[in-house]
């Protein structure tokens, strides 16, 4: 029987932003030693089952944000919210302001669990492609083929743009009034493979520039979080409703005015 390594209730606990990025990370750990000894975790972990979907998908990078944003704040609290309300989180400051936060995905798709689903196959002995495209193929053992000479159209970049550009489009086709007018946008994106290197940043601000400068944008600011941790592009506008009065500029690599 899979141990309860992971509950809802311990997810709703509000936290500082330092509190909860190291709880994030002292949960990674603990899996990475669970997985060992149980390989049904290991699948629902890397296929992101259950609650560790919520877990990969909306904690661990709102952990990176307000790790990047907030970090060493003990004035400012962050909440996962779970249900279907139009937000993901909420972050709140001692003078009572609140920011409601939506996370999206950027990086973790289809292809990815088709990746991991190939991965986990006990064909395959641990081996998968970070880089090829996965595709159902009957005639495969594992019925699923990685590609890795796959490009759409002959131009990955292109590919990534369109990649951005449906994720934002996705969020903004909501209905007038859907989102409060205090929700801030956060995407993950893929900074290992995809959007690596500096030109792959700024074909990113491009065509966020572009959905963002749209007057029907629904959101207070949008943000950009690299998986790994390390990239972070912020765009923000000049009465961002964010709690943030304290904090230096420095914080913030606002790249819609670079």
């Amino acid at each position: 029987m899979t141990p309860q390594i992971l509950t809802e209730g311990e997810c709703l606990e509000e936290r500082t932003p330092e509190k909860l990025y190291n709880w994030v990370f002292e949960k990674i750990d603990l899996f990475y030693l669970c997985t060992h000894r149980d390989l049904c975790l290991r699948r629902q972990l890397l296929l992101h089952k259950g609650l560790f979907k919520q877990f990969y998908e909306e904690m661990y990078l709102l952990a990176f944000f307000v790790k990047r944003c907030y970090g060493g704040r003990t004035d400012v609290w962050v909440r996962w919210i779970t249900g279907s309300q139009p937000y993901d989180a909420i972050i709140s400051d001692k003078t009572g302001q609140q920011v409601f936060v939506e996370i999206t995905q950027a990086c973790y798709d289809y292809d990815q669990v088709l990746k991991m689903e190939h991965y986990l196959h006990q064909d395959r002995q641990g081996l998968a492609s970070l880089t090829g495209k996965a595709v159902r193929d009957d005639t495969q053992r594992t019925r699923i083929r990685i590609d890795d000479d796959f490009t759409e159209d002959g131009d990955e970049q292109e590919e990534d743009r369109r990649l951005i550009a449906k994720t934002l489009d996705r969020k903004a086709r909501k209905l007038q009034g859907h989102y409060r007018p205090s929700t801030i946008l956060v995407v993950a994106v893929d900074d290992y493979v995809r959007f690596v290197t500096r030109q792959d940043w700024v074909h990113l601000k491009e065509v966020a520039i572009e959905k963002i400068s749209s007057e029907v944008w629904p959101f207070a600011g949008t943000f950009f979080v690299g998986v790994s941790g390390r990239s972070f592009c912020a765009f923000v506008g000049e009465n961002m409703p964010l709690p943030l009065s304290d904090v230096p500029k420095s914080y913030w690599r606002d790249w819609a005015k670079s």
